[in-house]
């Protein structure tokens, strides 16, 4: 059983010296020696540190040899891709909207000068929904100065930024960079190959050596891949090239599906779990061998697969691609699977009940994941209440997912979207975080899926009228 009731963030680590920050060339390079998507963008500006693909940091602390009492400035330099923002320093006011970014230091053998950190520049201020949000693109500095207290001993700064990365149709995960000046920790690079990580569960039967044909299918990209190819060219497609037949049991039957690449990665080296973070291989397991390779059948190689109703590892791939080798794992069941049942899930709504996988059952359930900053998501809330309304409450029940981390935005905001569009008698959950959402809902962000009455899903990634066509296919017709 998924018990969700504490937050959890993706957590990547800069550790800086004083004087010298990151090198581009060391930067988004993965352990096998493939470039990730988020590298390439990385390395248009040497000489700055990246945590992700919309958002790169760079943390200075000068000079490098003061005495006392003399003044160092601490400099948290943000370069903002094009299409992208994120919030203003949080001023602890619950009026303030959208995400805002945390900025907190540790410091040794320093006071500071200024009373808090000063932005190079002001805020943008922009429609979001029906309210207005103060938001920064293009680049920015936040700085603030400091004393050195003693000429005995060594001066450091340690901390971490908090922020959320969004453009105009959806927000990545909130992602904190913790940073530590003054003290240089090296780390041991992971080996490099394409075979599995060790992992902790237990394993069941044999491994299963699947060999693979040569094929031509094409799929859409899960991968959000490099900003500027995204924002010009939108996801692009992947040619599938290589094909293996999975037979788990008397009719349980799956094609796997492997990219045209280079060299194919079980391990994750980029910033996240997610379809924005995660670099490893993203194979594409076609559940009903209909050779349709929706995004909802792409599991990333780093993570566990669901296949049917059951769980495995990839153990590796050889070289060539010509074999591909699983091991099932003893696991609850992850993700979601048209014509399977759901997951194991259960979490606390913002009113104090509980919502599961069992309290669902009995009614057709529309599981809608959104956000207040996502304008398409609340968009689609009116054609799923008129559905709720023409088959009836008694027949048809929709939960809100909410990915936003903050509450007292989220209090503050959802009222009027509620008022203007629908939903606000609808159960509503604070996701703890994307990852977590995508042990259930899969790893594709917004939209619904859609559960019927024994549990069953029916649809996954829907919006809107897609919703009301499964709707109407379970209800009506009896498919």
């Amino acid at each position: 059983m998924l018990n969700v009731k504490s937050w959890t963030l993706f957590i990547l680590v800069l550790v800086l010296p004083v004087s010298t920050a990151v090198q581009a060339e060391n930067i988004g390079e993965t352990q096998d020696g493939a470039e990730s998507p988020a590298g390439r963008y990385a390395q248009k500006l040497p000489g700055e540190g990246q945590v992700s693909p919309a958002v790169r940091f760079r943390v200075d602390l000068s000079p490098a040899d003061a005495k006392q009492g003399e003044s160092v400035r601490l400099t948290v330099h943000a370069m903002i891709a094009d299409g992208w923002h994120i919030g203003p320093l949080d001023s602890g006011d619950l009026n303030q909207t959208g995400f805002p970014t945390e900025l907190e230091v540790d410091i040794k053998n320093l006071e500071p000068i200024d009373k808090g950190f000063t932005a190079s520049k002001e805020p943008k201020t922009v429609e979001a929904g029906v309210d207005t949000q103060q938001l920064y693109d293009g680049t920015l500095d936040w700085s603030r100065e400091y004393r050195v207290i003693s000429g005995d001993a060594s001066y450091s700064v340690k901390g971490f930024v908090l922020f959320q990365a969004c453009d105009d149709m959806r927000c990545l995960p909130p992602t904190k960079l913790e940073f530590s000046l003054g003290e240089i920790v090296a780390s041991k690079p992971k080996p490099s190959g394409v075979e599995s990580e060790n992992h902790n569960e237990k394993t069941i039967g044999e491994p299963l050596v699947i060999e693979l044909e040569d094929c031509n299918l094409t799929r859409v990209r899960p991968q959000l891949g490099n900003i500027f190819s995204l924002l010009v060219l939108g996801r692009g497609v992947d040619k599938m090239v290589l094909r293996g037949t999975v037979r788990i049991g008397p009719d349980a039957t799956a094609n796997l599906y492997l990219p045209e690449a280079k060299r194919y990665s079980l391990r994750n080296t980029g910033y996240g779990e997610g379809i924005s973070g995660n670099n490893s291989t993203y194979v594409s397991v076609d559940q009903n061998c209909d050779e349709v390779l929706a995004l909802s059948e792409a599991f990333a190689a780093s993570r566990p697969i669901r296949i049917h109703d059951k769980m495995f590892r990839i153990q590796s791939i050889d070289k060539k691609g010509r074999t591909l080798t699983l091991q099932q794992v003893d696991m609850p069941l992850q993700g979601s699977v048209i014509g399977r049942k759901c997951p194991d899930f259960e979490f606390e709504t913002v009113d104090g009940e509980t919502v599961s996988n069992k309290t669902i059952l009995g009614k057709v359930t529309v599981l809608d994941v959104w956000a207040v900053s996502c304008h398409n998501c609340y968009e689609g809330f009116p054609v799923i209440k008129k559905c709720q309304e023409k088959y009836s409450p008694e027949n048809v029940r929709v939960v809100l997912f909410s990915t936003d981390r903050n509450r007292a935005f989220y209090d503050k905001q959802s009222p009027k979207l509620f008022k203007k569009y629908g939903g606000a008698d609808w159960p509503a959950v604070l996701l703890p975080s994307a990852f977590e959402s995508a042990l259930v809902f899969g790893d594709y962000g917004f939209g619904s899926v859609v559960v019927d009455k024994e549990g069953v899903v029916r649809g996954i990634g829907l919006h809107g009228y897609e919703v009301k066509q499964v709707l109407a296919n379970i209800l009506e017709s009896g498919n």
